[in-house]
C-alpha cells in the first residue's frame, strides 16, 4: 500500500487485500481502502481498484463482508473473494455473491 501511487501509474488495475485488518479494525481497514483509492486515483483517475474479501476463515461473515462493500461502493470497482473450497467456505461465498446481486 505505501507504494500504491508509484505501481498505479502503470497498472490497469490495483487489487487490494487486507484480511486481517477487516476483522480486527473494520472502520481503520475502510478508511485504508478509501485512502488508497484516493491515492492511486489521483495518479490513474481511470484504474480499477478491487478488493478481497475472504469466506475461508470460521470467523468470516459474509453479512459482514457485504455491509463493508457497500460502504466502499463510489471507492472500489469490484471486489474479489478467497474461498478454501470446502462446503462452508463456499456456502459463505454463495452467500456473499448473492447479496451483492440483490439475491
Amino acid at each position: 500500500i505505501q507504494h500504491a501511487e508509484a505501481l498505479a501509474q502503470y497498472a490497469d488495475a490495483y487489487g487490494l487485500q487486507a484480511y486481517g485488518e477487516q476483522h480486527e479494525s473494520p472502520e481503520t481497514y475502510l478508511q485504508l481502502v478509501k485512502s488508497t483509492s484516493d491515492k492511486i486515483r489521483k495518479v490513474k483517475p481511470d484504474i480499477l481498484l478491487l478488493v478481497a474479501f475472504s469466506t475461508d476463515r470460521p470467523d468470516d461473515d459474509p453479512q459482514v463482508a457485504f455491509e463493508m462493500i457497500t460502504q466502499l461502493l463510489g471507492y472500489i470497482d469490484g471486489v474479489f473473494i478467497r474461498t478454501t473450497g470446502d462446503d462452508q467456505s463456499m456456502e459463505k461465498m454463495r452467500t456473499l455473491v448473492n447479496l451483492i446481486r440483490g439475491q
